[in-house]
C-alpha cells in the first residue's frame, strides 16, 4: 500500500508531537523534583541556622548569670531568664523540624537533658548570690560544672549541625545533578528536533524539488516571514501544511528555549540565596557565627605558621534593652546597622573580619597587627559610635548610645584555641562593663 506525501506528513508530525509532549512531561517531572530538592536545601539551612541561634540563647542565659555573679544587678536576670526561655523554644523548633530523623531526634534529646542540667546549675549559682551567699555561688562557678556541661552541649551541637551539613551536601549535589538534567533535556530537545528536520528536508527534496529546495531554504534561515514562505503556506497542499508545522515547530523550540533559560537562572538564584543566608547575618550584612568559626580556625593557623598576631575585639553596645523599650525594635534595629557599619568601615585588610555574635554583640578579628593597634582600633570603633550621638534616654551613663570593647591581642601556640581568646575577651568586655561601660580594656587588669 503506497502512502501518500500527506499520510507520511501526518504521521512525522505526530511524532513531533508526541516526542514533544514526553519531553515536556520529562522536564515537567524534573523541574517538580529540582523544586523539591531546593525545598529540602532550603530546609536544613533553617535547621542549621536554628541549631546556632540555640547554642546563642544558652550563652545569652550564661552572659545573663555571670553578670548577675559579678555586679549582683538584677538586670542581668532578664537576658538569662529570656535565653533559658528562647532556648527552650529553640530546642522544640528544632524537634519539628528533625521530627522525620531518629538519630537526630536522639541527639536532640540528650541535648535538653544536657540543658536541664545547666539551667539547674545556673538557677543555683543565681539562687546563692541572691540570698547573699556569693561564695557558695562562685564555688560551683570554679568548680566546671557549668563549663563541662557547656562542652557537652556543644559537642552535641556540632554533631548535629556536622550531620545537617552532611544532608545540605547531599541535597545540594541532588538539586544540582537535576538543574543539570534540565538543561540536558533542552539540548536533548532540540538536537531531536534538529534530526527530524533534516531528515524531513532531504526527503521531501527528493520529492518536489523546487517547493521543497524553498521551505529547506527558509527553514534554515529561519526566514518564516518572507514572500516566498508566505505563498508555501498558502498553496493549500502537503507542503503548505509542512511549511505550516515548521513555523509553529520554530515558535515553540524559541518558547521552551526561553522557558528552560529563565527556570535554570531561577532555581541558580535560589541556590545562591540559601547558600548566602546560610553564613551571614540577615539584619546587619555582617558574617554569623557560623562563618565565625570557619575563618577563626583558618586565621589562626595562618597566624601560628606565619610567627604573627592575633587580634580579637568583642564589642557589645551599652543599656541596649532600654533603646528597644524606649524607642522600639525597629529603631534598635537601625542602632544595630549603624554599629555594624562602623566595624566594616574598620575591615580596610583582607585579613579584618567582622561579625555579629549575639543579640548586640559583635566580633571584629585582625591578624598582622599588634597590640596597641588592636586597642586603638576599639577605642576608635568605641569613639565613632559615640560620635554619631544616637540618642538613648535609658542609658545611665551618655544621653547617646555607646560602646564597651575586651581586646585580646596574642601570637597564638598550638594549645590555645579561639575560644579560649574569645573567653578572655569577653572577661575584658565584662570588664569594661564592671568599670562603667564606654570604655576599652585590653589587659586582665583593666
Amino acid at each position: 500500500m503506497k502512502i501518500g506525501l500527506r499520510s507520511k506528513l501526518l504521521i512525522i508530525i505526530g511524532t513531533l508531537i508526541g516526542i514533544s509532549l514526553a519531553d515536556f512531561l520529562l522536564i515537567t517531572i524534573t523541574k517538580n523534583k529540582a523544586s523539591e530538592r531546593l525545598e529540602w536545601v532550603t530546609h536544613t539551612q533553617q535547621v542549621i541556622h536554628e541549631s546556632e541561634t540555640l547554642l546563642g540563647y544558652l550563652r545569652d542565659a550564661e552572659t545573663g548569670q555571670r553578670g548577675y555573679l559579678l555586679t549582683l544587678t538584677t538586670d542581668y536576670l532578664e537576658p538569662y531568664h529570656n535565653g533559658v526561655k528562647a532556648s527552650r523554644q529553640s530546642l522544640k523548633t528544632l524537634g519539628k523540624l528533625t521530627s522525620d530523623n531518629p538519630a537526630q531526634q536522639a541527639l536532640l534529646s540528650d541535648i535538653s537533658r544536657l540543658m536541664d542540667l545547666k539551667f539547674i546549675e545556673l538557677s543555683e549559682t543565681i539562687g546563692y548570690a541572691s540570698l547573699g551567699n556569693t561564695s557558695e555561688a562562685l564555688e560551683i562557678v570554679k568548680s566546671d560544672q557549668g563549663k563541662e556541661l557547656m562542652d557537652q552541649i556543644r559537642v552535641l551541637l556540632d554533631e548535629f549541625i556536622t550531620h545537617e551539613n552532611h544532608l545540605l551536601e547531599e541535597r545540594s549535589r541532588s538539586y544540582e545533578e537535576h538543574n543539570n538534567l534540565l538543561k540536558n533535556l533542552l539540548i536533548l530537545e532540540v538536537s531531536i528536533f534538529l534530526v527530524i528536520s533534516i531528515f524531513l528536508s532531504v526527503y521531501l527534496q527528493r520529492t518536489i524539488i523546487r517547493p521543497l529546495e524553498l521551505l529547506t531554504r527558509s527553514t534554515k534561515q529561519g526566514s518564516h516571514h518572507s514572500d516566498d514562505y508566505v505563498s508555501l503556506i498558502n498553496s493549500n497542499d502537503e507542503i503548505g501544511e509542512l511549511a505550516v508545522s515548521f513555523k509553529q515547530m520554530h515558535s515553540r523550540i524559541q518558547q521552551d528555549s526561553s522557558a528552560l533559560e529563565k527556570i535554570s537562572l531561577e532555581l541558580k538564584r535560589e541556590r545562591d540565596k540559601a547558600l548566602h543566608a546560610s553564613f551571614t547575618d540577615p539584619l546587619t550584612g555582617l558574617f554569623n557565627r557560623r562563618k565565625l568559626d570557619e575563618i577563626a580556625e583558618n586565621e589562626m593557623k595562618r597566624a601560628r605558621r606565619q610567627g604573627t598576631s592575633f587580634d580579637i575585639i568583642l564589642v557589645d553596645i551599652d543599656y541596649f534593652k532600654a533603646i528597644n523599650d524606649n524607642y522600639g525594635h525597629q529603631q534598635g534595629d537601625t542602632v544595630l546597622k549603624l554599629v555594624a557599619d562602623v566595624l566594616s568601615n574598620m575591615s580596610r585588610r583582607p585579613e579584618d573580619f567582622c561579625f555579629r555574635i549575639g543579640g548586640e554583640e559583635f566580633l571584629f578579628m585582625s591578624a598582622a597587627q599588634d597590640y596597641q593597634a588592636a586597642k586603638s582600633y576599639a577605642e576608635i570603633m568605641r569613639l565613632e559610635v559615640e560620635a554619631m550621638q544616637i540618642p538613648n534616654k535609658g542609658s545611665k551613663i551618655s544621653d547617646y548610645v555607646t560602646l564597651s570593647a575586651g581586646v585580646v591581642s596574642v601570637e597564638p601556640d598550638e594549645e590555645e584555641s579561639f575560644y579560649d581568646l574569645l573567653k578572655r575577651a569577653d572577661e575584658r568586655l565584662y570588664m569594661a562593663k564592671s568599670m562603667g561601660r564606654n570604655r576599652v580594656v585590653a589587659t586582665d587588669e583593666g
